[in-house]
């Protein structure tokens, strides 16, 4: 019944923050394009090839992306930044996007098609851990953009930290689940 009511104030937060989610996915997603049409390069693939023997071995996959996706792709690179300064959360996104779209102007259509689902959950999930940043960083900055009245820095941060923490619940389930579709695309292309 907790995790229910957490992730009903997760979506609750993010309506009540629909612009910043919409400018941010707005960043992510079309730098993906850009990048993808920057890159002036031969076409080389490299095929992915993991051999797993064994159900655990996948499992074992899953965990160490999942992780790494959790705490350093999302939370050390977009939302720690936006702690510091709220707009750097937005710029990673886009330089992360960036980079995205430039790895994926090398690869065939078919496989950029067969990653797509992954792409996108994995996209979504760092949007939102951008939202949390921005929130974070405004509200130690400029409380009085994200709350209404006269609220102490301090006490604006310890709400935002709560909020973000409801963002996050998101951000590790869409992460899990987008561990398991990269994994699972590995597994199967």
């Amino acid at each position: 019944m907790w995790l229910i009511e957490l992730f009903r104030k997760g979506i609750e937060l993010l309506s009540n923050r629909a612009m910043v989610f919409v400018i941010l996915n707005w960043v992510f997603f079309s730098s993906i394009l850009m990048g993808s049409l920057l890159v002036q390069v031969e076409r080389v693939t490299t095929p992915i090839s993991v051999e797993l023997k064994s159900f655990w071995e996948a499992a074992s996959l899953v965990g160490r992306v999942f992780v790494f996706n959790l705490f350093v792709s999302s939370f050390m690179v977009v939302t720690l930044p936006g702690i510091a300064f709220f707009a750097l959360s937005p710029l990673l996104l886009f330089v992360k996007g960036t980079l995205w779209g430039s790895s994926l102007a090398n690869m065939p259509s078919w496989r950029v098609l067969v990653i797509l689902p992954t792409l996108i959950l994995e996209g979504e999930a760092y949007v939102l851990a951008g939202v949390a940043g921005v929130n974070l960083g405004l509200s130690w900055l400029r409380p009085w953009w994200l709350y209404e009245g006269d609220i102490p820095r301090k006490e604006a941060f310890l709400k935002a930290w709560n909020e973000c923490s409801h963002i996050y619940s998101w951000v590790t389930m869409i992460l899990f689940l987008a561990a398991v579709m990269e994994v699972a695309t590995i597994i199967f292309s």
